[in-house]
């Protein structure tokens, strides 16, 4: 028994079995679930108020831009004509100019630029840091002040703001 025994703790490494892992499955059927479960319109209202953050649409703003990019050449001279002229269209916006005009007139960008500088209807996050700001500040139609971004300068209309809100109980 004593050699069995030494024999057993020598090799004891050698004869450990792998762990494994045992697995039980259920299967779930939701339709057959259902019948067995009541659900009342208090749950669900319940549910809905514990729960409203995950309903709750996003901040939104519909924004037409003029984009103003910085010039290839790092010329000094070249940057502050390009400050000029966004300070001017940023200027003729804000007094009330046709923007669709201006962003003909002005706009670098030419995807834009062939829409009357539409963007749609954003929500915060879609555009950079700089440009969500000042549009989600006004919080309201308007004018934004001057965005300055790493590629040139944009100017933001916002046409309609529409607040984060919670969607209604019906239609969650």
């Amino acid at each position: 028994d004593s050699t069995v025994q030494n024999l057993y703790e020598e090799l004891a490494a050698d004869l450990e079995l792998p762990e494994r892992v045992a697995y039980e499955y259920a299967v779930f059927s939701p339709k057959e679930f259902a019948a067995k479960v009541d659900v009342s319109a208090d749950d669900i209202e319940f549910y809905y108020s514990e729960h409203q953050a995950e309903f709750t649409t996003p901040e939104q703003a519909k924004v037409r831009q003029i984009a103003i990019y910085f010039p290839k050449e790092d010329a000094p001279e070249l940057l502050a004509k390009t400050k000029e002229r966004a300070e001017e269209a940023l200027g003729k916006a804000i007094a009330g100019e046709p923007f669709e005009a201006l962003v003909t007139q002005y706009s670098d960008d030419i995807v834009t630029k062939s829409v009357g500088g539409d963007l749609g209807l954003l929500t915060r996050g879609k555009m950079p840091k700089e440009f969500d700001q000042a549009v989600f500040a006004l919080k309201a139609p308007g004018i934004a002040e001057l965005i300055s971004t790493d590629t040139g300068y944009q100017i933001a209309k916002v046409e309609e703001y529409i607040a984060a809100a919670p969607k209604p109980l019906a239609e969650v």
